[in-house]
């Protein structure tokens, strides 16, 4: 039973790590598209 709750934590966990790292990938794209939208306008 232990093994079995560790693994799905530290499945959980990766889930969590890779949504939290393509948010903070995506972050960077959108700030620099809207920075280009403001110096065009």
């Amino acid at each position: 039973m232990k093994e079995r709750k560790l693994g799905t934590f530290q499945a959980i966990a990766i889930v969590v790590t890779v949504m939290i790292s393509h948010i903070i990938l995506n972050m960077p794209n959108h700030l620099i598209t809207n920075t280009r939208f403001c110096n065009h306008t």
